[in-house]
């Protein structure tokens, strides 16, 4: 009499487990896809001030929102790093470019790492480059 109660209890509980419980497909559940984000970079010397600029160029037909970067510095043991929204809307084909005055006297200099990212609107996936030694220009 105790295993029928068993296989009944086991039937209900499976009954009652969500269509998406049970073991995971071969290779893991499967991932977003996200679009790189459509933009070049290039940088270029300070022409006031010192460091590096950073042009960004919106390489898609799309206007991309809230352009952000996020820096991080290249120095050992420290780990600063600065947020910072550069343009609301770069329209197709237009150039941004960030230096020292959009990154509030931080300068940037070879080796630190640049993030960037589009926060709102389409999903884009978050594009890092280094600050090289020197120029690409």
């Amino acid at each position: 009499m105790h295993t029928s109660r068993a296989i009944w209890f086991g039937a209900i509980f499976a009954a009652a487990l969500p269509a998406g419980c049970g073991p995971v497909p071969a290779g893991g559940p499967a991932k977003k896809v996200v679009p790189k984000l459509p933009v070049t970079t290039a940088f270029r010397n300070s022409h006031v001030g010192k460091g590096m600029v950073l042009r960004i160029r919106n390489d898609s037909d799309e206007t991309l929102p809230n352009l952000c970067v996020i820096v991080r510095t290249a120095k050992w043991g420290d780990n600063s790093k600065l947020t910072r929204q550069v343009a609301e809307d770069v329209k197709p084909g237009k150039i941004v470019e960030v230096g020292w005055q959009q990154l509030n006297g931080w300068q940037l200099s070879p080796g630190e790492q640049v993030e960037i990212c589009c926060v709102g609107g389409k999903e884009y996936e978050t594009l890092t480059v280094r600050v090289p030694e020197k120029p690409s220009n």
